[in-house]
């Protein structure tokens, strides 16, 4: 009996115990969280351990953010970025919420060819935000010359196309690298004839303002530039003593040099990027190896270099506000990716984020304000090659599966080439338009369930 009488006794605690916290998500009744009312005990969980709980603000002991909406799929919560898994990943209230599976995977526009039969090529693009500025090497003239145009957000030429360069030389002149400075454009480019650098300012319409601006006063290369917000930098290839060396300038907003150049390599070099953080310069080129260093706002080294592996001629260094995404062709049928510090130290192990059973080349990448964007050219389909794209997280997830862009089957020589709008994302790239004319074609990936 004294048996019987402890376990109804035990039994009697466990039950008030249980009764005492037995309570819906966040209190009582309904889920998504409330007061409880009543006095009842609040028990604020994250099943998934995505980082948001089942309480909404205010309750006892929640995290103060706003409640998950499924708690037990970490991919799912406010906020969350939409990934590939037969799901709807947003809350109520999100962009995207009600969609299953939507991204950055639908073409906009049909293909929007900018060129006619002049055999463009050598492109670059970048956005200003309420639209895209495209330059490329262009032989309409019977010589090369650097063009430039504007696409809407829509995909329609604005304007017409004006012509930058007028040296009327056979060699080409190739366009480096474009910026927008938020109220103009401005390109990097080198005249083949004489193997000179050069920067031009083009107008928020299009026009050229001003001269060309002579970089190097010997033999250049390659040229690249960011904008800090009053001035220019420009990182770029001079042959001052036999030997095609690196150095960093700065403009003004108007087009004057500030200052001196200053020698970055004293052992040769490719200048490949150039990124201004909000308070420095980050650099990268290709020596023997490939580096990274990061330059005061005057163009002083504030460490040694760093050499950040063998990348070779098509990797890109991208900064995306905290830190850098690096990405590579690391072999013929695999797309690498790595992050950098922003004191310039690997964040992890080299990733293989795109594979196929062909292989790649031309890759180009972009941040948005909360991904990457990448474009390349895949010959997975046809021996000709079609442009793909995917979207990848900041610490190199795929968010999507591959999208093929094209379906040409057309050989695509050069590109492809990406930039953001602020709510697509702009590619473009070179194709042969038959009887072996290249051309520069244009189109615009968007999200499925933007308008």
């Amino acid at each position: 009996m004294k048996t019987q009488s402890f376990i109804k006794s035990a039994l009697t605690v466990t039950l008030s115990i249980i009764t005492s916290l037995s309570i819906s998500s966040c209190g009582g009744g309904g889920g998504g969280g409330g007061g409880g009312g009543g006095g009842t005990p609040h028990v604020c969980v994250d099943v998934d351990k995505d980082g948001y709980d089942n309480c909404i603000p205010g309750t006892a002991g929640d995290d103060g953010k706003a409640a998950d909406c499924d708690d037990n799929t970490a991919a799912t919560h406010p906020g969350a970025i939409e990934v590939s898994d037969g799901k709807d990943n947003q809350c109520q209230g999100d962009l995207g919420f009600g969609v299953i599976d939507e991204g950055f995977e639908e073409k906009k526009i049909s293909d929007l060819r900018l060129t006619l039969g002049s055999l463009g090529y050598l492109g670059n693009i970048t956005s200003s935000g309420s639209e895209y500025g495209i330059t490329w090497d262009d032989y309409r003239d019977g010589v090369s010359e650097l063009y430039f145009t504007r696409v809407s957000p829509a995909g329609v030429k604005i304007g017409v196309d004006n012509r930058i360069t007028t040296n009327n030389n056979i060699l080409e002149e190739w366009s480096n690298d474009l910026v927008w400075t938020g109220s103009e454009y401005s390109v990097g480019w080198v005249d083949y004839s004489n193997d000179q650098t050069y920067f031009s300012r083009i107008s928020s319409n299009g026009t050229k303002i001003g001269s060309d601006i002579a970089l190097s006063t010997n033999i250049g290369g390659w040229v690249h530039l960011d904008w800090t917000g009053s001035e220019y930098g420009v990182l770029f290839n001079n042959s001052v003593d036999g030997q095609s060396d690196i150095y960093f300038t700065r403009f003004s907003s108007s087009g004057n040099k500030v200052g001196s150049d200053v020698r970055i390599t004293s052992s040769g070099g490719i200048p490949k990027y150039l990124h201004w953080t909000g308070s420095e310069h980050g650099i990268s080129w290709i020596g023997d190896h490939t580096y990274f260093n990061r330059l005061s706002a005057t163009g002083n080294k504030m460490m040694g270099d760093i050499n950040i592996g063998d990348l070779g001629y098509g990797y890109h260094l991208i900064f995306n506000g905290s830190e850098y995404g690096i990405f590579w062709l690391g072999d013929a049928t695999s797309i690498y990716f790595n992050h950098i510090s922003l004191t310039g130290y690997l964040l992890g192990s080299n990733k293989i984020i795109i594979t196929s059973p062909a292989t790649f080349y031309g890759l180009d990448a972009v941040w948005t304000v909360s991904e990457y964007g990448i474009a390349w050219t895949d010959f997975r389909d046809n021996a000709n090659g079609e442009i793909y794209f995917n979207r990848i997280t900041a610490n190199g997830t795929n968010l999507i599966n591959d999208f093929r862009v094209t379906h040409n089957n057309a050989s695509i020589y050069d590109g492809p080439y990406i930039a953001w709008s602020g709510s697509a994302f702009g590619i473009m790239w070179n194709m042969d338009s038959g009887s072996s004319t290249m051309d520069l074609y244009f189109t615009i990936i968007g999200s499925s369930f933007s308008p």
